[in-house]
């Protein structure tokens, strides 16, 4: 019974402890944590990219063409350039959300409208009056991608029309946008494609995931990246897999998870060829260098760039995480983190706390503990064979759940043992005081034989009853403590024997059958001098009980032909049953002075012969593979 509340309890220690880690929040960072640590080497040997190419208005560009933004002239040059050196897409991370105020039209307007002053461009070149146009035109002469950015503002969906995604597939775990925020409408229709450039980070402020697509008034819009791949590969596809999405480019596939999400691994700055855009304009490049390449053009100069926080701690501007994205998907090492490893890791760990906790309240905590060890360390080899392809297994959602909560079911069990093993000494000490007088009574006995006698048989019951617990036999009732018990009980199984009279105890010959029926009465008188015992001491002391069935049916018989009470089978206590054979086999194998002693062979096949007759077969069996041992104990204590 006492059992099965622990085991209730701890239980519900095991359901409270892990809805509350799931609702907390905490299970995901901690995943995300976990990530970083295993995915770290990983980073470390990305090597340098040669498929993706910066060009950074930096510092360097600032300062040899003056502050940001430039006029569009300027950057309509700067795209013309790179473009002109056929690359595989330019992929640009800057949102030009208005028309142009330095055009020379708009210049004009302002004068006449607000300072009633005319400026004459007549002779100035139509194609020069409207700076976007230029910049639509540049845009117009390869791949372009423009980014948009998912806002509160609606801009209606018109500019996405040649962006999307047509896919026939409804992919319902995808997000949804309500409304983006796009360019100036010349610039979106010029651009070859559109993409978003929207990333949100995790709760620790680092950014991790990347968004591939997201739903707008039921399009399929990608992101800035993924507009760039579409570019290059038209018939590009979103199919639903095992995990949950592929994407086909190429004739490759790379996996998303169900929310069109990925992992990235982030590569450093030094890992890409990095260009400044004041030397494109200033033709101090080899253009080559953008050929059948997929070109990024953004800000890298302080306080122009969109920030990030790399798994590494850096700040790093958001055109390296669009980079990162494009070189891992191009070279097959994007990571998906199936949302199904996130829901079968956490109910493995809690499936597995309960059969450890199983474990504890049926057997010992040592074994629990070195399946926790070996289910911990097996997790982390899983986690990290299945990241070499790529998948990422939500170890976190494993390993806190099932570290947090065994930690603190083993602190529990500490005390809850610290508690048991408290209230046994203290049992003992209350049964050792009140046995202590009849112990004197069996010292002041004259049967000068039983001395090392009750130390050898001890020995021997000990022995069988671990034996029969380690093989699963009455474990309802074997256990480490009880068996404790038992090796403190046996002394007493003859202590009645201080009530027979010394002339039959220590006669030298064979006792007559009335001399004999008074000394089968040791059994009762031992009951009864250990009753008395009990009624000093207290009614449900283990040891007091079990030292009761050792002396009063240790001379029952399995066939039923014992004594006092003709007990037969299973209605004998284990406790009699094991005394009844250490008994015999100890009196058979030592000299008395009304025989000789048997040798241990003739011992041995006595026990054997009466195997279900005199002796419990369960118990026999468990001499048999004892003999050894019991043999060193007689040789020991002779």
């Amino acid at each position: 019974m006492r059992k099965n509340i622990k085991f209730v309890f701890l239980l519900a220690i095991i359901f409270a402890s892990s809805y509350l880690i799931y609702i907390s929040g905490f299970l995901p960072l901690v995943d995300y944590k976990i990530f970083d640590l295993i995915n770290g080497k990983n980073d470390e040997n990305n090597g340098h990219s040669n498929s993706v190419v910066i060009v950074q208005i930096d510092e360097k560009s600032l300062k040899e063409f003056g502050q940001w933004p430039w006029n569009r002239i300027l950057v309509a040059k700067l795209v013309q350039e790179i473009l002109l050196s056929r690359p595989a897409v330019l992929g640009i991370d800057i949102i030009f959300s208005e028309k142009d105020r330095t055009s020379l039209n708009e210049i004009k307007k302002f004068y006449d409208n607000g300072l009633n002053a005319t400026i004459n461009l007549d002779n100035i070149p139509q194609t020069l009056l409207d700076n976007d146009k230029i910049l639509a035109s540049s845009l117009s002469r390869g791949k372009s991608v423009l980014p948009i950015f998912i806002s509160p503002v609606s801009v209606g969906d018109e500019f996405l029309t040649k962006t999307y995604l047509k896919t026939d597939e409804n992919f319902t775990q995808i997000s949804k946008a309500t409304n983006f925020l796009g360019n100036y409408e010349m610039l979106n229709d010029a651009a070859s494609a559109l993409g978003f450039i929207n990333s949100k980070s995790d709760n620790d402020g680092i950014l991790r995931q990347n968004s591939s697509f997201l739903y707008y008034r039921d399009k399929l819009v990608p992101s800035l990246s993924m507009a760039m791949l579409m570019q290059v590969d038209p018939k590009l596809s979103l199919k639903k897999s095992a995990l949950g999405l592929e994407v086909e480019f190429l004739g490759k596939k790379a996996k998303l998870n169900e929310n069109a999400k990925s992992l990235s691994k982030v590569h450093s700055s030094s890992d890409f060829t990095k260009i400044s855009a004041s030397d494109i304009l200033l033709a101090n490049v080899d253009k080559s260098e953008f050929t059948g390449k997929f070109v990024l053009l953004g800000a890298t100069a302080t306080g122009l760039y969109d920030q990030f926080i790399s798994t590494k701690g850096e700040i790093v501007p958001g055109i390296f995480f669009h980079a990162s994205f494009l070189e891992n998907f191009l070279t097959g090492n994007l990571i998906t983190q199936p949302n199904l490893y996130k829901n079968l890791s956490f109910y493995t760990s809690l499936f597995l706390l309960v059969f450890m906790v199983f474990l504890i309240s049926k057997y010992d905590y040592l074994y629990s503990f070195i399946l926790f060890i070996l289910l911990s360390v097996l997790a982390i080899v899983l986690a990290l064979a299945f990241l070499k392809y790529n998948i990422y297994i939500s170890l976190g959602y494993f390993l806190l759940p099932f570290v947090f909560i065994f930690l603190n079911i083993s602190l529990i069990v500490a005390f809850l043992t610290y508690l048991d093993k408290k209230e046994f000494i203290k049992e003992l000490e209350s049964a050792h005081s009140a046995t202590i007088d009849s112990m004197v009574s069996v010292i002041e006995g004259k049967d000068v034989e039983t001395g090392t006698h009750i130390v050898r048989s001890k020995e021997y019951v000990k022995l069988l009853a671990q034996y029969l617990y380690k093989q699963g036999f009455h474990l309802d009732k074997l256990n480490p403590k009880f068996i404790e018990i038992l090796y403190r009980a046996t002394p007493l199984h003859d202590i009645g024997k201080v009530a027979i009279p010394d002339k039959i105890l220590n006669k030298s010959s064979n006792l007559d059958e009335q001399e004999w029926e008074v000394m089968k009465k040791h059994t009762v008188y031992g009951k009864e001098i250990i009753e008395k015992a009990i009624s000093s001491s207290n009614a449900t002391n283990e040891f007091l009980l079990a030292a009761i069935n050792i002396a009063y049916t240790h001379h029952e018989r399995w066939d039923g032909q014992g004594y006092p009470r003709g007990l037969k089978g299973d209605e004998i206590p284990i406790e009699g049953r094991l005394m009844a054979l250490a008994d015999v086999y100890d009196a058979l194998i030592s000299k008395r002075h009304y025989k000789e002693a048997f040798s241990y062979e003739k011992a041995e096949d006595f026990i054997m012969k009466n195997k279900g007759s005199h002796f419990d077969p369960m118990v026999v069996d468990a001499f048999v593979a004892l003999k050894k041992e019991f043999k060193k104990v007689a040789l020991k204590e002779k």
